[in-house]
């Protein structure tokens, strides 16, 4: 039993560093757009797909605690 518990571990943490990769990435745009270095459209164009990328994470997490 106790190699299922860290089995399910290791998927957690995996999980949490994938979430953490991408809420990196949203921060670095926003970033990179607070200080001139993006336009509005780049910024667009770039956070819409890690947001939706973070937004299906967060639904696969949930339908795995179901």
């Amino acid at each position: 039993m106790s190699f299922v518990a860290a089995t399910i571990t290791e998927h957690y943490e995996e999980k949490g560093r994938k979430q953490g990769k991408i809420e990196g990435k949203i921060e670095a745009v926003e970033n990179l757009h607070k200080s001139g270095m993006l336009s509005k459209v780049q910024y667009d164009n770039m956070i819409m797909p890690l947001k939706n990328e973070l937004t299906g994470f967060h639904r696969n997490l949930n339908s795995l605690s179901a």
